[in-house]
């Protein structure tokens, strides 16, 4: 007897009726659950934020045999005022 983890043909084999509104709510469930944790005096304060980013690029075509694959790296400072305006 062949164990899987996932039965494939469970989900095929599932009604057209029922699969959309299934995977539908099941996208759509955090966004509907979740509550942001806001406090109202926290909210109304300066705070400045501190990022970090990095991208890797693979090249196609005709230019990545002269280029090959590259890479940038970058910070950031930002700054969110008392009237929510983001800098």
């Amino acid at each position: 007897m062949h164990t899987t983890y996932l039965n494939f043909s469970l989900i095929c084999g599932m009604k057209k009726n029922y699969f959309r509104p299934v995977m539908l709510l099941f996208f759509l469930w955090p966004a509907i659950t979740l509550t942001g944790q806001v406090n109202v005096r926290d909210s109304s304060i300066t705070t400045p934020v501190f990022y970090g980013t990095y991208g890797f690029f693979m090249l196609g075509g005709d230019i990545a045999s002269q280029y090959g694959p590259s890479s940038n790296i970058g910070a950031g400072l930002g700054v969110k005022t008392k009237q929510n305006l983001y800098f």
